[in-house]
């Protein structure tokens, strides 16, 4: 049986990454990792598949790029920046979904492995170690989701700092019994908005009596039905947070058809500041994350890893959120 890049890698004592950088001589490695894993190449007779081989001495000129949904304004917006920046950079993209299932990112990922020259994903109900032994020969860039391995670049959002603003403001503006809208409970992204909710409604003294938590699943149909249910049971609160705009949106339509009057009766902020949020009535107050930005830094950081240019001085960053309040949570604004 021949021998895997996992083999040299343990054998090195290296991740899987610092074997591919090795290997494919995609970006720099200190000389000890370097030795070590030409050393244990060279014992186990390690050599790459032959089609990731074949593309070191051409390049296909595409970048793959796997994310959970193609559509709606946040993904959109995510891949038109990444379109962009790789067109100018002379690339085209390949884009599959993954409808956050574990067998469909494995399957795009085995469909298009090595018809691209690398592979940015958004996969937050995985971690980045799990995406590169899935995909071990070519260079990959990780977006808001566990990089758990430090040899593998990547862009990670300030969820947590972002939910935690837009709880205290929420608290700020309205004090009282408070709700949160969830994602999906396999979902990073939707983990840490969670316990940046729960770390504030902890610093203002919220009883957990006073705190409820109420199914969304991203979804602005989902987000309707349940606080619907939720409402019509009796659960009551002065203010609402949407762990993304769907689920503000879809919590304000639940409540509106209540005959809750928003801002008046119940405040409520959402996360990503999509394009929605402006024109919803009242308007969504909302935590900005710069999609075009990080579209941009991935490419740049792709760039990096295939060797055509220097990139960002860091491949690992943290996207800052911003909050943007607007006549959801603060009533009629001048």
């Amino acid at each position: 049986m021949s021998s895997t890049i996992r083999d040299v890698a343990r054998l090195a004592g290296v991740s899987i990454a610092t074997v591919s950088r090795v290997v494919n001589n995609t970006a720099a490695v200190a000389a000890d990792k370097r030795r070590r894993v030409e050393k244990a190449v060279s014992e186990l007779q390690y050599t790459p598949h032959p089609a990731a081989r074949s593309l070191l001495g051409q390049e296909t000129g595409g970048i793959g790029v796997l994310v959970p949904f193609v559509s709606g304004p946040f993904f959109s917006s995510f891949l038109d920046a990444l379109d962009n920046s790789a067109h100018d950079n002379g690339y085209f993209l390949l884009i599959a979904s993954s409808h956050r299932k574990s067998n469909d990112i494995a399957s795009a990922i085995a469909r298009m492995q090595y018809r691209v020259d690398g592979l940015i994903v958004m996969a937050p109900a995985l971690h980045a170690s799990t995406i590169r032994q899935l995909y071990a020969d070519v260079p990959l860039v990780c977006v808001n989701m566990p990089i758990d391995d430090e040899d593998i670049p990547g862009i990670e959002v300030d969820n947590y700092g972002g939910a935690f603003e837009m709880t205290k403001h929420l608290l700020s503006q309205r004090t009282g019994p408070i709700a949160m809208v969830l994602g999906p409970d396999n979902s990073q992204d939707a983990l840490e908005r969670k316990a940046g909710f729960e770390a504030a409604t902890h610093e203002y003294g919220i009883d957990r009596k006073d705190i409820y938590f109420i199914e969304g699943e991203f979804s602005e149909a989902f987000a309707f039905e349940r606080v619907s249910q939720a409402w019509a049971s009796g659960i009551r609160f002065n203010s609402l947070f949407g762990a993304n705009d769907n689920s503000a949106v879809g919590a304000m339509m639940a409540l509106q058809s209540h005959g809750i009057s928003i801002p008046q009766d119940v405040i409520i902020g959402g996360f990503d500041d999509t394009t929605v949020s402006q024109y919803t009535t009242p308007q969504l107050s909302s935590v900005r994350i710069d999609t075009t930005k990080m579209g941009h830094l991935a490419i740049q950081i792709m760039m990096q890893q295939l060797g055509h240019s220097e990139g960002p001085a860091s491949n690992r960053i943290q996207l800052p959120t911003k909050l943007v309040p607007r006549t959801s949570t603060i009533g009629m604004m001048p």
